[in-house]
């Protein structure tokens, strides 16, 4: 206490971007703390962007000229827009939260972001063929790791995310080949 006091440590502005995202990255009852670790992960980094962007500022302060005016810078440094997408969406979360939590002012912020059209990313326009994951699934057959390969194939022929499968290796003791 007495090192934040003397500035030592960093403060955060009482209802500024920077309280309002490490409330919501500390609070018991945060959405955050109901995620899955890698989504939690990539909540994380998408909130660390946000740091040095709008920590100090109020979240009250938000205006859709100033969204817009970081959304055109996002696109003028070349970002993606699935990466502007994804950091607006983090930003959408936080304010959802606090409109839930009824923060003063909250609410203007999220008509505010509401209204803030956003690209979606391009879908994918190519898939791999079957050749391909065959000559993968084949490399890892001689690798000896059979979990790697189930899982590739499971993945390309019921079209998974990669996320969506898990295979353990208690399971596949006894289709491991002995070293």
């Amino acid at each position: 206490m007495l090192r934040w006091h003397e500035g030592a440590e960093t403060r955060l502005t009482p209802g500024s971007w920077g309280a309002r995202i490490a409330r919501y990255k500390s609070d018991a009852v945060s959405p955050i703390k109901d995620v899955e670790p890698n989504t939690r992960a990539s909540y994380l980094a998408n909130l660390a962007y946000w740091d040095p962007v709008l920590s100090k500022s109020l979240t009250s302060a938000m205006t859709f000229v100033e969204a817009k005016t970081i959304v055109r810078a996002m696109q003028e440094k070349g970002r993606s827009a699935h990466f502007i997408k994804a950091k607006f969406t983090m930003l959408r979360m936080v304010a959802n939260y606090g409109k839930a939590l009824r923060w003063p002012g909250i609410d203007d912020v999220c008509a505010v972001l509401g209204q803030l059209k956003l690209k979606s990313p391009k879908p994918r326009s190519s898939s791999p063929t079957f050749e391909q994951i065959s000559a993968i699934v084949a490399a890892a057959d001689a690798a000896g790791d059979a979990g790697f390969a189930l899982g590739v194939l499971t993945q390309w022929h019921l079209s998974l995310r990669a996320m969506d499968v898990r295979v353990s290796d208690v399971a596949l003791q006894g289709s491991r080949t002995a070293p």
